[in-house]
């Protein structure tokens, strides 16, 4: 789909007339596969009209393979042809532009057939008063060859891989190319949407050659008849639903893009408040926060990092670690970027021998190895799940020659796995790691241990229990500063290396506490750099960086959701706009329990997240929003149930991040602080209240079995809805 567009725009730019009716082929089945209708029917006439123009008007079929369907404003470059109707757009119809258009100042039908008829002596007037100024039509450089332009689509570029990184990355050679993944939920499609996703464009093939023959060629059916829509299934399709009893009847809300405006204009018809209305999510699942299939809304965690970077001036990059600083390495992020050995042996080993060689380059004495550990229940259980690969088995590790799986990916899929190569690494570098270390000291945590391995001899290794670093903790995110704390007795410079923005803002937070200097080695090829915590801390201060961790939690981390459309940075510079805002978010996370008197200044600062300065409610809020246009379901606020519920979610896991430098910090159940069970797994509360209100939810949908759906007695036919998916309705003319 994606090649044929392309192509398209080439046809385009190159005045390409045969090139360009090539890819109009190209594209029309997907109009009919996903029920373009207007597209499918109008572009199919204009594609058989304009093929059989050399039998039914060669002079004009001869002009159009000259190139005379586009125009090119300029001839200094190449690649610069644009189509007509946007040239008309850009020249006449910009230079005849009244202020407020045409009904900004009369909708008298006289008025508008002169305003009609003069659209051409205006735009030539409007020129000839730009000539007149001196600022008539001049030569310009394409915008795609200026420098700025240049940068720009550079850092776009950077930005896309970045995302991608974040999400699923579809061209990761391990991924089973047979099985579709939503890119950014990383779920893997049910059979009957892989199937009919694949199978959409010979659909869509087979609907156009109908189209052709029985309405354009032979007239066998009019062209204007109705088209049948063929509703293949999409991710989209894919949605939470929510079960809730009305009147002893249970009604069944499926989470996709129309059910808001659905029971919005189901409240209208019964005369409820919308107000009133917009207390509730209006969906099975709060839009702002979740995606329809259920998981937890994302965002690039990236760009909070390279705005803290250019927070400290000069940069604080540094061209050189200190000698003798002390590495601690992100164990399970090492693990994935390096590239797999033939054998488990041989791979552990490369991981051994790269992070000797770091150390031997900085005169390192002491390295540390800091794994996470993989529980069966998780509140990060959501974040693995998305970046897991379907159908991974557990795989013992019997032998050091075992040879390792050619789906790599899929292996570290599964936490067991994990768990079993992280105790492999540890059992292996016990028998062999004499052979590899210098005059070196690995700190190796595997579980919930941790042992010290030191070279005595060529053959032999001292191996010695570090109870102080015997922890509790799960995350090797936190775990990591616990080994900095350690670090620290010994050592006035330490490296985190890890490439996750979470052990960054970690890193801000702490590092007055650790007592060292520390530092964030991070990025891969030529983006990898290392940046001086204690500059930047110094720049925001102790009270932002403190702040940082309630924030960071709050707009999204791994366990976290975000709020759709606010982006980290915003964030941010909201919260550096108010000393109240930064007090409020170094009280997330001081304890397990919210403080009741958190809700409400959270709340505010969600409402100027939203561009509603001064306002404390979000119900409030997204009334204002929708009153004003803004009726978009995800563009609008969590409601208020919602809103609270996810504040639990973000206290509970800054708490955890608070209490880092505690190797068994006492840490409560996730039920109870914005999650609940579901079977063996831990799932988001999203909220208490029911998604609308009682006296709407019988309206929903109807349940008509043999009348079509034709007559009044059609719950949705007698308040002028279509009916959705989500009516029980038997052979349904009501769409």
């Amino acid at each position: 789909m994606v090649e044929d567009l392309l192509v398209f725009i080439r046809g385009t730019r190159e005045a390409n007339w045969s090139l360009h009716l090539s890819s109009v082929r190209s594209i029309l089945p997907w109009f009919f596969s996903y029920d373009r209708i207007n597209y499918a029917r109008y572009l199919s006439a204009y594609w058989m009209e304009m093929v059989s123009l050399e039998d039914t008007h060669p002079d004009a079929n001869n002009q159009l393979q000259s190139g005379d369907f586009v125009a090119q404003r300029q001839q200094s470059y190449g690649f610069a042809y644009t189509a007509c109707d946007q040239v008309i757009e850009q020249t006449v119809n910009r230079d005849s532009k009244t202020k407020g258009g045409l009904t900004g100042f009369s909708l008298h039908k006289g008025a508008v057939h002169r305003w009609t008829l003069t659209h051409n002596e205006r735009a030539a007037i409007t020129v000839e008063c730009r000539d007149m100024a001196g600022h008539g039509s001049t030569t310009k450089q394409r915008a795609e060859l200026h420098d700025s332009r240049s940068q720009q689509d550079e850092k776009d570029v950077r930005n896309i891989m970045t995302t991608i990184t974040n999400m699923i990355n579809p061209f990761d050679p391990s991924i089973n190319p047979d099985v579709l993944y939503h890119i950014t939920s990383g779920k893997e499609a049910p059979a009957l949407v892989s199937t009919e996703l694949n199978e959409a464009k010979e659909r869509g093939e087979k609907a156009f050659l109908t189209f052709c023959k029985k309405r354009l060629q032979s007239n066998e059916v009019y062209i204007h008849h109705p088209l049948k829509k063929m509703k293949l299934k999409t991710f989209k399709d894919v949605s939470t639903t929510w079960v809730t009893k009305h009147k002893g009847r249970e009604i069944a809300l499926k989470a996709d893009c129309d059910l808001f405006a659905r029971l919005i204009v189901i409240g209208m018809s019964r005369k409820i408040n919308m107000s009133e209305m917009l207390t509730y999510s209006l969906g099975p699942l709060p839009a702002a926060l979740a995606y329809f299939d259920g998981s937890i809304m994302k965002t690039n965690k990236a760009k909070l990092l390279h705005f803290l970077e250019g927070a400290a001036h000069p940069p604080a990059t540094v061209d050189s670690i200190p000698r003798g600083s002390t590495w601690v390495w992100d164990g399970m992020a090492l693990v994935q970027t390096m590239k797999p050995q033939p054998t488990f042996g041989m791979f552990a080993d490369s991981i051994l021998r790269m992070m000797v060689s770091v150390a031997t380059a900085t005169s390192s004495k002491v390295v540390h190895f800091v794994p996470d550990t993989y529980r069966t229940v998780s509140i990060k259980n959501a974040e693995r799940d998305r970046r897991a690969v379907k159908g991974s088995q557990v795989l013992k590790i019997y032998a050091e020659d075992q040879k390792i799986p050619k789906q790599w990916s899929q292996f570290l899929a599964c936490g067991e796995n994990k768990d079993n190569l992280l105790e492999f690494f540890y059992t292996r570098w016990c028998k062999s790691a004499g052979y590899l270390m210098e005059d070196l000291t690995i700190i190796v945590g595997h579980g919930g241990e941790c042992h010290a391995l030191k070279k005595i001899t060529h053959k032999n290794l001292e191996i010695t229990p570090i109870h102080n670093l015997y922890t509790t903790q799960e995350e090797a995110d936190t775990r990591l500063f616990l080994h900095c704390k350690h670090a620290a007795d010994y050592s006035s410079h330490i490296v985190v290396s890890s490439p996750d923005t979470d052990v960054f803002i970690l890193a801000l937070a702490l590092s007055q506490e650790i007592g060292a200097h520390l530092y964030f080695h991070t990025g891969t090829g030529l983006q990898t750099r290392t940046i001086e915590v204690q500059r930047i801390h110094q720049e925001l201060g102790s009270a932002v960086c403190d702040a940082l961790i309630g924030l960071h939690c709050f707009t999204g981390c791994d366990s976290v959701s975000s709020l759709y459309g606010v982006g980290k940075v915003k964030a941010v510079k909201t919260l550096l706009s108010s000393t109240e805002h930064c007090h409020t978010f170094q009280q997330m996370g001081k304890c397990f329990d919210v403080n009741p008197h958190l809700y409400e200044p959270v709340e505010a600062f969600t409402c100027e997240l939203y561009n509603l300065k001064g306002m404390k409610s979000v119900n409030l809020a997204r009334w204002h929003m929708f009153k004003s246009g803004k009726s978009a379901e995800r563009s609008l606020p969590p409601n208020q149930d919602s809103l609270q519920q996810h504040i639990q979610r973000a206290n509970y896991q800054a708490a955890i991040y608070r209490r880092s430098l505690q190797a068994r910090p006492e840490i409560p159940s996730p039920v109870e602080h914005g999650w609940r069970r579901e079977g063996d797994s831990l799932v988001p509360q999203w909220m208490t209240l029911p998604p609308a209100p009682k006296s709407i939810l019988e309206l929903v949908h109807c349940q008509c079995k043999s009348l079509q759906c034709v007559k009044g007695n059609c719950t949705c036919r007698r308040h002028s809805m279509p009916c959705t998916d989500l009516c029980n309705c038997k052979n349904c003319e009501n769409v």
